[in-house]
């Protein structure tokens, strides 16, 4: 998605496909430039400048309902790459807590039960090194109920976290496709990614959930 959003800031007429070659499966999609036949995705040229800036926030967010013209804007994004979004509402809303203080006990896929999630950085108190991506900050702890924010520390405490009072009543949304397969998941994910440019020029701050699909 990032390249196709700089391709269209260039100016360059492209030509996406997913999946190019069923016998090299690894191979999960082409971008051919300048070709006749291509086109210019002029409603992507927009978010060019919100791909150095985005960024996704372990921070306690304003609980300001979010305008409906900025989540008419979100739902167009995600409709533009097959996605179907929807912003949650009770009972599903008060679910999705539940669900994600279930999986953030459980080990993730591949990892032994019991092993590690996180650990200090001794340079850094307040930094914490996990799995492939070193030095993640964790979000503070929450001091109310816990809420479907990522901790990357499982349930166990980590020396030096904070704490912090986050929203009592989170602005949750989800995205999905019509299908569910390799291709599906490819605009699942350039879906998520043109959201959340879209929501980075919108100046909304972006967390995840996603400890229940992992």
């Amino acid at each position: 998605m990032n390249l196709r959003v700089a391709s269209a800031h260039a100016g360059h007429h492209t030509v996406t496909a997913l999946l190019p070659a069923p016998h090299t499966p690894m191979l999960l999609a082409s971008l051919r430039f300048d070709v006749p036949y291509g086109r210019l995705e002029a409603g992507l040229s927009g978010l060019h400048d919100a791909i150095r800036v985005r960024h996704t926030s372990r921070y306690p967010s304003s609980e300001r309902p979010i305008p409906e013209s900025h989540r008419a804007a979100l739902v167009e994004a995600a409709a533009g790459e097959g996605a179907r979004p929807a912003f949650l509402t009770t009972p599903h809303r008060e679910a999705v807590p539940d669900l994600v203080l279930d999986a953030e006990g459980l080990p993730p896929h591949g990892r032994r039960p019991g092993g590690r999630t996180a650990r200090p950085d001794p340079r850094r108190p307040r930094r914490i090194t996990r799995g492939r991506d070193p030095g993640v900050r964790l979000r503070p702890r929450q001091t109310r109920r816990r809420r479907p924010m990522r901790d990357f520390a499982g349930r166990r405490p980590i020396p030096g976290h904070p704490y912090a009072d986050f929203e009592k009543r989170p602005q949750l949304a989800s995205l999905g496709t019509t299908h569910d397969g390799p291709a599906d998941w490819l605009r699942a994910g350039q879906a998520l990614e043109r959201v959340l440019l879209r929501a980075t020029r919108q100046r909304l701050a972006t967390p995840f959930a996603a400890q229940p699909l992992q």
